[in-house]
């Protein structure tokens, strides 16, 4: 591999994991608080698995963005602005759902996320001349096109079951200790559940 395309990658996956890395972290406080007061569907993920899907896919689509990126010509412009969009409205879909505490503003970016990385991986796809490097970009993409259809149902089913979750007050985030009757109690859970 060429330097010049060992550069490329590291930044077409870096990208994405540091940009990710980046946002989630100040949410976490609201993750571990918050969204545990807001009603979720029963079918909703436990939240570890938020945390191991998230780097796998923001690689995967990083390399598939790379292998775009390798094209060298002007067919690579549109597929890799697309790329570009549905990565920024995923960057802003945290802070909607959790910093402000705004489950339906999340959706209304979560429906066009999913439109634009449908988009932007048919557009991708195509720009690959065939073979197997058509096949990877299809395939690194469709597992994240898939998880972003299940996270905007998920948060259209989380914005309707709580229209007014921006109401619901988040203690940690603004220093207020718990009250006395909370203190313990998660550990109490935890200590009470059999090894």
């Amino acid at each position: 591999m060429k330097r010049e395309d060992a550069v490329a990658l590291a930044i077409a996956v870096g990208g994405p994991l540091m940009a990710g890395q980046l946002v989630a972290l100040p949410c976490i406080p609201e993750i571990t608080n918050w969204y545990t007061k807001i009603r979720k569907p029963k079918w909703t993920p436990p939240n570890w698995l938020f945390g191991v899907s998230w780097p796998v896919l923001y690689t995967a689509q990083g390399v598939a963005s790379w292998l775009v990126w390798k094209i060298k010509g002007p067919e690579r412009k549109l597929p890799l602005a697309l790329y570009g969009a549905q990565l920024i409205l995923n960057l802003i879909w945290q802070p909607l759902m959790f910093k402000a505490h705004r489950p339906d503003a999340a959706l209304v970016d979560a429906v066009a996320m999913l439109g634009m990385s449908a988009a932007a991986t048919v557009a991708m796809t195509r720009a690959v001349e065939g073979g197997k490097t058509k096949g990877a970009v299809a395939g690194l993409m469709s597992p994240y096109v898939a998880w972003i259809a299940f996270a905007t149902a998920l948060t259209a089913k989380i914005a309707k079951d709580n229209p007014n979750a921006h109401k619901i007050e988040d203690f940690s985030a603004k220093g207020i200790p718990q009250p006395k009757a909370l203190k313990g109690v998660a550990e109490k859970l935890a200590a009470s559940v059999p090894k």
